[in-house]
């Protein structure tokens, strides 16, 4: 049986949240700065946020800015399936059918 990380049962106070997303921005400019010479693009680290958003803080609205941001950016058909995915994912659980 697979052990859980202790992060994916945690409650996320908005304190953290705000730090967890602004953590990912850093990370977004750094990558954006590296001129790609990372193994992480912007665009993977946007799709994690936005994961993030989704899944850990629950803000829907957010997510999807975010995701649909990574969308009109993302390289490659599999990763923008990827992030439809997501968007769909999380409509699907919204109940916005």
């Amino acid at each position: 049986m697979e052990s859980k990380k202790p992060e994916e049962n945690k409650l996320w106070t908005q304190q953290e949240i705000d730090l967890k997303i602004k953590e990912f921005d850093d990370k977004i400019e750094a990558a954006k700065r590296d001129d790609n010479t990372t193994n992480v693009s912007p665009d993977t680290i946007k799709v994690e946020k936005g994961v993030f958003l989704k899944d850990k803080a629950k803000d829907y609205d957010k997510a999807e800015e975010v995701l649909w941001d990574a969308l009109t950016t993302a390289v490659g058909p599999n990763w923008k399936l990827e992030i439809v995915f997501e968007i769909l994912q999380m409509t699907i659980h919204k109940l916005e059918v």
